[in-house]
Order: structure tokens, then C-alpha cells, then sequence
């Protein structure tokens, strides 16, 4: 393996004058400065990039931590936090903790010791105390989707106005027996969902029940198995789903069940294929998946390269809430 040492010998210059050349750290003589890079390309020298980050402090990484990379949400803020910190010179290290706080736990510590920039993280359920720590040493961290109990930066949509939302929608156009499949029970997200469908139903005279309330794994064999229950138990007028792979599974269930009418459907980030089972009505609020990857990095980097805690304060997205009603042969937002 060549070394620095060996660049310096065959160069006949110091160890010193190399170090210079790699890192910038002084100037160097023009001839000097080509003489190294020629043996560099020579040899085939390739630097330490730990060695590099040690010395600096820094290795324009920064750690991007999901639940579950498989959603098509998190795939999504993924890839703008990627594109967002491309443009302004750095990388970004995606790890999936599978919804494992202990996983969260593990990968933090891990990034930590290669010495990245920061952190862009979507908690677990569970106890957060290791991120209480990371911003107790005033690791740049920003937070995103879930908002947890910790003092820095994060990035929410209005889950409860949203949901909100989509139920006053679905009774608006004449669907009451409303079954919710819902995410993870635990999850500030699902919670904050409930209540407000919870809110909408109080608003509009409807009595809630929560039997139609079906907590689960947020993915496309649990709605699967959710929407049989519903659709097998009782007359099905309308579906809400909180995330992508759950409303899968119920439009497959759909497809599936014997059915007297279709049910209405409304959610959060439903799939646009949605619209070819002729649904009576769909309403679909779409996450700002790529706000939420740009605006996560950009708060971060402005940290990062500014040296100037921002604000620790939770900011919510907007998101756009569009409907389709088949039954009118009409489509409004």
C-alpha cells in the first residue's frame, strides 16, 4: 500500500510539503505542487478519507436515518436529501432502522464515530433518549416527521388538521360509516391522525366508534388484512389510510371481496392508481416529500457551515388535499 512517505521520497520533497499539497493547508510551489500530483497519479495514491475527517473535523457526510426505506414517503425525502446536499458538496448516508429504536441507536453511534456533519432523522417509536443527548452536545440534528422531546429543529405536517380534513371531506359528500386504517398505535403520527378524525366526526353529529379504528403494521399485507375486516364485518361506506402500502393493501382488498358498491377512499399519499378501480370518491392529501428532504438538509447545512444553532423550534409543511368524485363526473381540489 503506498503511503505519504512514499510520495514524499519519490518526489524528494517532505512529508510536510505532501500533506500541504493534499489538504491545502499552505501554499506550494507551482512545480513543487505538480511534481507531487504526478507521483500521486503515478503510484495511484489514494488519501485516507478517515485520516482527512480526523484532522479536519468534517467529512461533508451527513447521516440520514429512516424507519422504513421501503415506504415510498421515506424513499422520497430520501432522495431530495440527497439531491439538496449534492448541490452543496456533500453525501448523504441513508440508514433503515426497520422501526428499531435500539437500531436508531446503534446507527447513531456508528455515524458518530466516521465523523459526519449531522443528522436528518425520523424517530422510532419509542425512548428517545440518545437524541436528548446528541443535541445536549449540540450535534446538528434535525428532526422530520415525527416530532419527539427534544430541542432541536423539526419538520411535522399538520397530521391532525389534515386527517381533519379528509374526514369533514368524506362526510361532506355523504360517506359516514368511515373505517380508519391506521398506522402504528404508538406513533405521534397515527395518534394525531386519530384525533382528528376523531374531531371531524364529533363536528359533523356522527358518533365515533372506535371498533372501525384498525391499528397496524404500516404495510401492504396489513392493510391487505385490515380492509377484509372491515369490508367482511359491516356495510363499508368510505376507507382513510395513513400511508401508501396500507391503502395498497385495502384497494387490493377491494379487488378481492365481494362488495355491495365501492367505498370511498381518502388518505394520506394514496397511490395514483387509485383512480382506475372507479372508486365513487377519492381524496388524497399528499405529503411534501420533497420539502421535507430540502428544507431538512438546508437547515442542517446552514448549521453545519454557519457554526449557529437555528432556532429549536417545529415547523409544520403545508400539504395538498385534492378530491375526485366519480359520481358527479367532476374533479376539484
Amino acid at each position: 500500500m503506498v503511503t505519504i512517505r512514499d510520495i514524499a521520497r519519490e518526489a524528494n520533497v517532505s512529508i510536510a510539503t505532501v500533506s500541504h499539497v493534499l489538504n491545502g493547508t499552505r501554499e506550494v510551489a507551482l512545480t513543487t505542487r505538480t511534481t507531487v500530483l504526478d507521483v500521486m497519479e503515478k503510484r495511484a495514491y489514494q488519501p485516507s478519507a478517515l485520516g482527512r475527517n480526523l484532522r479536519r473535523r468534517s467529512s461533508h457526510m451527513i447521516g440520514v436515518i429512516v424507519s422504513d426505506i421501503t415506504s415510498p414517503f421515506f424513499s422520497a425525502v430520501s432522495k431530495a436529501a440527497e439531491e439538496t446536499a449534492r448541490q452543496r458538496g456533500y453525501y448523504t448516508m441513508v440508514c433503515n432502522t426497520n422501526e428499531d429504536v435500539a437500531q436508531e441507536r446503534q446507527y447513531l453511534g456508528v455515524l458518530s464515530q466516521q465523523l459526519v456533519d449531522g443528522f436528518i432523522i425520523s424517530p422510532c417509536v419509542g425512548n428517545h433518549e440518545h437524541l436528548v443527548r446528541l443535541a445536549a452536545d449540540r450535534k446538528p440534528v434535525v428532526v422530520f416527521n415525527r416530532a419527539v422531546a427534544v430541542e432541536t429543529p423539526t419538520l411535522v405536517m399538520d397530521n391532525e388538521g389534515v386527517a381533519y380534513d379528509l374526514t369533514m371531506r368524506l362526510v361532506g359528500a355523504g360517506f359516514q360509516r368511515i373505517w380508519v386504517m391506521a398506522g402504528l398505535r404508538e406513533a405521534s403520527t397515527t395518534q394525531l391522525r386519530v384525533e382528528g378524525h376523531q374531531r371531524a366526526l364529533r363536528a359533523a353529529g356522527i358518533a365515533y366508534d372506535p371498533g372501525r379504528v384498525l391499528y397496524t403494521a404500516r404495510t401492504f399485507e396489513s392493510g391487505y388484512a385490515a380492509g377484509r375486516v372491515a369490508l367482511a364485518t359491516e356495510p363499508c361506506d368510505a376507507f382513510l389510510t395513513f400511508n401508501t402500502p396500507i391503502a395498497e393493501g385495502v384497494l387490493h382488498a377491494l379487488t378481492q371481496t365481494e362488495h355491495a358498491g365501492r367505498p370511498a377512499l381518502a388518505g394520506f399519499d394514496i397511490p395514483s392508481w387509485a383512480s382506475l378501480l372507479a372508486l365513487p370518491y377519492i381524496c388524497n392529501a399528499a405529503s411534501p416529500v420533497s420539502e421535507f428532504g430540502t428544507k431538512a438538509v438546508t437547515v442542517l447545512l446552514d448549521w453545519i457551515e454557519k457554526g449557529v444553532t437555528p432556532p429549536q423550534r417545529t415547523e409544520q409543511l403545508s400539504v395538498r388535499i385534492t378530491s375526485s368524485d366519480t359520481r358527479a363526473n367532476s374533479a376539484h381540489a
